[in-house]
């Protein structure tokens, strides 16, 4: 059954996240926005992130999308999200992590 209430824009978009913290020195993760709603999206990188942790997403340049030219609803090139859920996604090129992210209101 689907948990989701908002709709889906596929997207491949390359991001870059860190943790949102006061401290310094927080290691930045490069992966890819594979979708968006208004209310969060679904990233792939390549280190694991704990589920609670608020990260701040910056995607790099217009949304690539092969479905339209136009930018897809929920997309944010700049934002803060909880991070919902975490998964390994293990093949046999590389192991990477997909994460489902909760934006937070602006």
């Amino acid at each position: 059954m689907e948990k989701r209430s908002m709709v889906r824009s596929l997207t491949a978009q390359s991001v870059a996240c860190r943790r949102f913290s006061i401290l310094e020195g927080s290691a930045m993760h490069e992966g890819t926005m594979l979708n968006c709603s208004n209310g969060g999206s679904y990233i792939e990188i390549d280190k694991p992130i704990d589920e609670g942790t608020i990260l701040m997403v910056k995607s790099s340049g217009a949304p690539n999308n092969s479905a339209s030219s136009e930018i897809p609803e929920g997309f944010r090139s700049v934002s803060l999200a909880e991070v919902r859920w975490s998964k390994i996604i293990d093949d046999d090129f590389m192991c990477r992590f997909g994460l489902g992210l909760k934006y937070f209101d602006e």
